[in-house]
């Protein structure tokens, strides 16, 4: 990732945490005593919220190809896993593959993995923690194995 998309990554966050847009909101967080995220903690924030939609529905099925990784391991067949590879890239087929942790939960068919994602995605903007640290685990993932989608 090149320096400018990072900064544009981590404006957007920085957008996310709710920072005061109008007069009015400043002077009511400046009553209550509340102050704006740090840097440390707009570092420490998930940023796959601010993705576009390709970008999201590609750390969601990241995360789902790493629960089920067990299953993906075994798997023989060459089509089935040239349908998952032409859905997330080559590269992030390989590093899960390559991957030493994972969960045992049942692999979603590659015809049918958009649609868990996009659950999953659903799942995590309803607050659900589970499924925002699951999609949490797959960003540190596809940073670690440079896959991760720019702005």
């Amino acid at each position: 990732m090149t320096a400018s998309a990072a900064r544009r990554e981590l404006g957007r966050v920085a957008a996310l945490s709710a920072s005061p847009a109008t007069r009015g909101e400043r002077f009511l967080r400046a009553r209550s005593g509340a102050r704006p995220p740090g840097f440390a903690a707009l570092l420490a924030a998930p940023r796959w919220p601010v993705l576009d939609d390709a970008g999201r529905e590609l750390v969601a099925m990241a995360a789902l190809l790493i629960a089920g990784r067990s299953s993906l391991a075994l798997m023989i067949d060459g089509a089935r896993l040239r349908a998952y590879a032409a859905l997330v890239g080559d590269a992030v087929l390989e590093a899960v593959l390559a991957h030493d942790g994972g969960d045992q939960e049942p692999l979603p068919p590659a015809d049918g993995l958009a649609g868990a994602a996009r659950a999953l995605l659903d799942l995590a903007a309803r607050q659900d923690g589970a499924a925002a640290a699951r999609l949490h685990r797959a960003e540190h993932f596809l940073k670690d194995a440079g896959a991760w989608p720019s702005i």
